[in-house]
């Protein structure tokens, strides 16, 4: 049976890893059984190929995944990468670096309003991981939020909508080899000509409505005082009745802030330089579009591991034995993180073989709007995220779709932007579904790192969530598809998300 020619059994192991998720809620299984029912048929589809299919999964369609037959080493690179800025955050976490960076930023929080602030400027300092941003930014500032009458809802809640928006839009991130090997994948075994991944990345950013409103958002309920829904509730039953404050956490002068912002900044900056080294051009852009973005990322993440031993050395008395003990532990919560990227190599590569993108565009581009396709790609990102708890499984199903497809109906309009928006709307409802679903580890990681009950933090959460997405959606996603410019849409979806808080939000007192 060949289903390689445009066939709709193509589509098979997507919809059964889309299909499996949402019966499951198992991101590894949905993935394992998309790969499984593509291997079965390019074994042949008979009843032998039930047994050859599973063993090609092992020895085939995995192995490839992280090494490609082609002998390129970009998957390994980001898997390598993932695991040293793993490494690099054990030895900040255990050397007190990160502690320091709280301690110093803690100073100015003397009411509910700055301890908010607190947490929401330390999102954005730890920016390069979210699961470091969850665990740090909750853990070191609970006692400082129940002090000053903050809900652990609304800590919950910041912190875990400040992790993944902010670690899917900034530039240097573990996040971002995982989105460039992903769009890389989708669109460099294109007829048709497409810009550089990291070029593609860089424009779909004006796209993130989602991600980029929800930040304004909480930005908006800190310095308005407002809030509504479950979260009122919360915030009003704080404030009366503070949290005992005996499981507080006294930081010592010895916690130095220096430990943790010199890799940091390592890491930051020889990844910009290896980017600049190992891009051609005359602008900034056409470098960075030109850039290897692999090598960066791993130069980067060597340097940050290294800087953190030296610091760590010079300035506190850690021997060798516990630094290597440190960065093990460090490694440990990536490797979930590895294991979906291998899964999902692994369906892509499936879905290349069986020629799924070709079904797809062969089969809808006469009747999809392009202009619709970016809100098409946000509401299924969304969904397929929500019900599998894991935004990267998401991208890994659906950017291998979309961007063939997006490609295609490109040629119709003229643009590239669809492209861009594509990608941009299935980063950002891959986000939503990840920090909203019950069953994310971003989502659990925040109740337990705020010491708040899980199903609080969901309940008081989702209004939140759902407003911002539906703004982004009706205001933004559908409106720019039509032409309407993104700065417009920028300020209409800001302006509405104020006027909601100003009539539909109450201040506690």
């Amino acid at each position: 049976m060949d289903v390689t020619e445009h066939h709709w059994l193509s589509l098979l192991p997507s919809l059964i890893a889309i299909g499996a998720a949402f019966a499951t809620r198992q991101v590894f299984f949905s993935l394992f059984m998309g790969i499984w029912v593509g291997a079965f048929l390019l074994e042949g589809g008979d009843l032998l190929a039930i047994g050859s299919g599973l063993l090609r999964v092992a020895d085939t369609w995995l192995i490839r995944a992280v090494a490609p037959a082609d002998g390129s080493t970009e998957h390994m690179s980001v898997v390598m990468f993932t695991l040293m800025v793993g490494g690099t955050i054990g030895i900040i976490s255990a050397n007190g670096g990160m502690h320091g960076i709280v301690h110093r930023l803690t100073r100015f929080a003397h009411n509910r309003t700055r301890g908010q602030l607190s947490a929401y400027i330390l999102g954005f300092i730890i920016f390069f991981d979210d699961y470091a941003n969850t665990l740090i930014v909750g853990k070191t500032l609970r006692p400082l939020t129940d002090r000053l009458g903050i809900s652990r809802e609304k800590l919950a809640f910041i912190v875990d909508s400040t992790a993944a928006p902010v670690a899917t839009i900034a530039l240097v991130t573990t996040w971002i080899g995982f989105q460039l090997s992903l769009i890389k994948e989708s669109s460099s075994n294109l007829d048709i000509p497409l810009p550089d991944a990291y070029e593609i990345f860089l424009n779909s950013l004006g796209y993130s409505f989602y991600p980029i409103l929800m930040l304004v958002f909480i930005l908006m309920i800190i310095l308005m005082k407002r809030d509504f829904g479950p979260m009122y509730e919360a915030e009003a039953r704080a404030a009366k009745q503070p949290y005992s404050d005996d499981k507080a956490v006294t930081l010592d002068s010895s916690q130095k802030a220096a430990n943790a912002v010199v890799p940091i900044l390592t890491l930051i900056f020889v990844t910009i330089g290896g980017l600049i080294f190992t891009g051609e051009g005359d602008t900034l852009r056409a470098i960075l579009g030109s850039a290897d973005p692999f090598k960066a990322i791993l130069w980067g993440s060597l340097a940050s591991v290294i800087a953190a031993v030296i610091m760590t050395r010079l300035f506190t008395d850690m021997r060798p034995a516990y630094i290597v003990e440190a960065m093990e532990d460090g490694f440990k919560p990536m490797l979930a993180a590895v294991m979906i990227l291998t899964f999902a190599w692994a369906i892509a590569g499936v879905n290349a073989e069986l020629k799924t993108a070709d079904y797809i565009v062969s089969a809808i581009s006469d009747v999809t709007d392009p202009s619709l396709l970016p809100a098409l790609a946000f509401i299924i990102a969304a969904v397929t995220a929500f019900a599998t708890g894991s935004s990267w499984g998401t991208m890994g199903i659906l950017i291998p779709l979309i961007i063939p497809l997006s490609a295609t109906l490109s040629l119709d309009s003229g643009s590239l932007e669809v492209v861009f928006a594509s990608v941009a709307c299935i980063m950002s409802g891959a986000v939503w579904g990840d920090h909203c679903s019950p069953i994310s580890d971003t989502t659990i990681l925040s109740s337990m790192a705020s010491d708040c009950r899980h199903i609080d933090h969901v309940r008081t959460q989702m209004p939140y969530a759902l407003t911002v997405a539906f703004i982004s959606l009706v205001v933004c996603i559908i409106p720019t598809g039509f032409g309407l410019p993104n700065w417009i849409a920028f300020l209409a979806g800001g302006g509405i998300l104020y006027f909601i808080l100003k009539k539909g939000g109450k201040t506690v007192t």
